[in-house]
């Protein structure tokens, strides 16, 4: 039988060749930014309107100052940094932020809420049988004539404090991506100031606790990627390797979720002390008090 002839030895330039093919396939890999999908779940906010029987219009007009909405600052969490290398310590302390809902209300949400509770209030007053004047952005944007024609100025507050158990949660996970789990609910507190306009008495002043509410206790999770690329072509390949199939962030939903119920409850709870008697006993003492003032 016939030997098959053995296969010519590689030229010096078929290796260079394999090895550029070689390299070219490992750049093709490594690169481009390592990017990992984000599985971002939202919902809306929903405020309710106020659902009242019209009482009797009185002659009296309540002038409104704009609602202030108090939010308790809360400092971003410390990271864990566990065992991952100093070159994701170092990006770690100039890029990564723990997540703060508070914050997260702050940025996204709190002009939201104070324009729909402001509409709210104003509602309110309204049903009672009060004109309203303003919203005025502070008392003292009120003219003489406005305090004068004014039977009362109202002042509105809401404080507003989301409740996190995930504050010492957050760890860097491979060098690659912030995590932080844990549970968000919602309390608060509304005030509301009554004063005679002209000269600022305060005639009356409600302060009612919405920390009672029993408002739902959500799961949240909040991951965000950190680095894109390693030091080289090796250490981004073997973050692509690394990498999960996805990430998660579903703050937004549970923020506007914890809002719409806390809004909706804490409504309801304001309406009742709100009390249009309370209000209209106040007549005598307050034509004294303009009677009295000097301007």
């Amino acid at each position: 039988m016939g030997r098959y002839p053995p296969p010519p030895p590689f030229s010096a330039s078929k290796i260079v060749a394999a090895a550029l093919i070689g390299l070219i396939g490992l750049f093709s890999l490594t690169g481009c930014a390592v990017k990992i999908p984000v599985n971002k779940e939202s919902a809306a906010t929903n405020y309710k309107t106020v659902s009242l029987k019209q009482e009797a219009k009185t002659k009296y007009v309540i002038a409104v100052v704009a609602p202030q909405i108090v939010v308790p600052n809360v400092s971003a969490p410390a990271v864990n940094a566990g065992n991952q290398s100093a070159l994701a310590q170092f990006i770690q302390a100039k890029r990564v932020q723990g997540y703060v809902a508070n914050n997260h209300f702050v940025q996204l949400h709190q002009t939201l809420l104070s324009n729909a509770f402001e509409q709210v209030f104003l509602d309110i007053l309204n049903k009672k049988g009060f004109n309203t004047t303003g919203p005025f952005k502070t008392f003292n944007d009120m003219t003489q004539p406005e305090k004068r024609e004014a039977y009362l100025a109202a002042t509105p507050y809401l404080t507003i404090n989301f409740v996190d158990s995930g504050l010492s949660t957050g760890k860097v996970i491979d060098d690659l991506y912030y995590s932080q789990k844990g549970t968000l609910t919602l309390v608060g507190e509304f005030f509301v100031r009554f004063t005679e306009p002209l000269s600022s008495e305060t005639m009356i002043n409600k302060r009612i606790n919405l920390a009672d509410l029993k408002i739902s206790v959500k799961d949240y999770v909040y991951e965000v990627q950190i680095r894109e690329k390693g030091a080289d072509a090796a250490d981004t390949m073997l973050l692509k390797m690394k990498a999960p199939a996805s990430i998660t962030d579903n703050t937004e939903k549970v923020v506007a979720e914890l809002l719409n119920e806390f809004f909706s409850k804490a409504v309801d709870k304001i309406i009742p002390y709100i009390s249009r008697e309370e209000l209209l006993n106040l007549e005598d003492s307050v034509a004294e008090i303009k009677k009295l003032k000097r301007y």
